[in-house]
């Protein structure tokens, strides 16, 4: 018979713990890569936090910056305002002063030149006085020359009638104050538009006290305007 050759166990045994050492690494280096890479991510998004975080606080930063520049200026705008206040204030106090002063100055002007102004007026009237005192007193001269009023006078202006076929007629009343008859004439005139257009006379006699009618009548007279007439007594 022959041999048969079995199979060499100690040959086989690190073939097989050999393939399962290999599977523990494969294994382990897949857990260690998980692990990188879940690791990575978190450090990822820690560093995106990160980020996130300090662009924020790069904003509040900027942000506290500019509210603190704007009240600077606002603070520094509020004190040149209340410098420019006490300024004015101070302008306003010297002109009401000075204003006063000027109120008074010219109070006292206004004084002194009613003062002046009443003096000047009692001078001139003292000098017209004395003027008048040094002056020749006037010698009384001759009068006016007087007529001799008649006592015969007509009472008032003629009353006019006019007649279309050409005749006026000027009518009027005379009277005779005094104490004897007088005797003389009325003369009246026509008088037109343009000036006198014919004078007629009518002799009277009168009796002392005596009021008379006349009636002149004037012929051929064609008026081209109003007409009036006058009358006077003639001895």
């Amino acid at each position: 018979m022959g041999t048969v050759d079995l199979p060499d166990m100690n040959e086989q045994r690190p073939r097989s713990s050999s393939g399962r050492l290999g599977w523990w690494l494969a294994l382990l280096l897949l857990a260690v890569a998980v692990w990188l890479y879940v690791d990575r991510v978190r450090l990822e998004s820690l560093v995106r936090e990160a980020e996130v975080a300090t662009a924020a606080d790069q904003a509040r930063s900027a942000s506290a910056d500019d509210l603190r520049g704007e009240m600077t200026a606002k603070t520094a705008r509020i004190g040149e305002l209340e410098q420019e206040l006490e300024k004015l204030e101070a302008d306003l106090k010297q002109a009401q002063e000075n204003l006063a002063k000027a109120q008074g100055e010219s109070k006292r002007l206004q004084i002194g030149l009613e003062s002046a102004v009443a003096e000047l007026n009692r001078l001139r009237s003292e000098i017209e006085q004395l003027q008048m005192a040094a002056a020749p007193s006037p010698r009384p001269g001759p009068g006016p020359k007087m007529e001799p009023t008649s006592p015969v006078q007509p009472l008032g202006p003629p009353y006019v009638t006019v007649n279309p076929s050409g005749f006026v007629i000027a009518s009027g009343l005379v009277h005779n104050s005094g104490e004897t008859t007088a005797m003389g004439s009325l003369e009246v005139s026509l008088l037109g538009p343009e000036g006198p257009i014919d004078t007629r006379r009518a002799h009277l006699y009168l009796a002392p006290g005596a009021t008379e009618r006349y009636d002149i009548t004037f012929a051929g007279i064609i008026p081209a305007g109003p007409i009036s007439a006058s009358v006077q007594w003639v001895e």
